[in-house]
């Protein structure tokens, strides 16, 4: 079954790829912000996967990564990308985000992501005007 990719993911992807540099973060390719086929060869990928509701848009669990490198880290999740995922969060973090990922969503999923998708929203137009850029359709 496919994960529905919806407005609050789109901007959040933009929020993570801008505050990365458009960069990946395990091949370490950067990329042309402005390149238009930018948002398919650099994917914002999700260590606990787009379909828990409680990570997904947690930053720790965020990175950007390039088509090739993420199609190889979601096959071993347990090979390199988690000890970066414990690098990037330390073990007590890394420890809190998998507590995260197993506990129960509670709330209703459409209220949710409305909040999610404004809350990202706003903190990728405050990133984009920090950085002097012009922000992408989001």
């Amino acid at each position: 079954m496919r994960i529905k990719v919806d407005k609050a993911d789109r901007v959040i992807s933009l929020y993570i790829k801008e505050l990365n540099e458009w960069q990946c973060m395990k091949c370490l390719t950067c990329y042309d912000r402005d390149a238009p086929y930018v948002n398919k060869s650099l994917q914002c990928s999700h260590f606990w996967g787009r379909g828990n509701e409680m990570t997904r848009f947690d930053l720790g669990n965020l990175d950007p990564l390039c088509f090739g490198c993420h199609i190889r880290v979601e096959s071993n999740k347990q090979g390199w990308y988690r000890d970066y995922m414990i690098r990037k969060l330390g073990p007590e973090g890394y420890a809190k985000l998998r507590r995260k990922a197993s506990s129960t969503f509670g709330g209703h999923k459409k209220t949710h992501r409305k909040k999610q998708y404004e809350l990202w929203k706003e903190n990728y137009l405050k990133l984009c005007e920090e950085k002097g850029v012009e922000p992408k359709k989001c």
